[in-house]
């Protein structure tokens, strides 16, 4: 089973935070098929960053050893990811008033098939839902 992993999700794995055991707890059950983006490391690297506590720099270390051990499977960034997310912003953004970056998100999910994300974002949720795609989003 593949699950694409929102950058929200990633977060909460990585920093302790509300979320965090939650987020560890369900990403146990589909570890092997967890998928990330080079857009997921952006926005991690920029939530972990832009807070300068050894918590959230210590996290994005622990993220960045996890990324070059493999741990997570890489989705690729192609021109069919972005027609994809031009597809979905004509018929989403609107509706569930979604950021460029969450958009992209969902459209690599779709543009390699993952059926399923996790996230912790409900706009995104919402959306990925009315895409088709199932969401693993732990709630506390």
């Amino acid at each position: 089973m593949t699950v694409y992993l929102d950058s929200s999700f990633v977060v909460a794995l990585y920093v302790s935070e509300g979320k965090s055991a939650l987020a560890a707890e369900t990403f146990r059950r589909f570890a092997e098929g967890a998928c990330v983006s080079a857009l997921t490391d952006i926005e991690v690297a920029a939530a972990l960053q832009k807070h300068a506590s050894p918590n959230r720099q210590g996290g994005y270390r622990l993220y960045r050893q996890d990324r070059e051990s493999g741990l997570y499977t890489t989705l690729s960034m192609d021109e069919a990811v972005f027609e994809e997310a031009r597809t979905i912003a004509e018929s989403h953004a609107g509706a569930y008033f979604l950021r460029s970056l969450d958009i992209l998100q969902l459209a690599i999910a779709r543009r390699h098939g993952t059926s399923r994300i996790a996230t912790f974002d409900d706009r995104m949720a919402a959306a990925a839902v009315a895409l088709g795609l199932e969401v693993l989003s732990p709630r506390s």
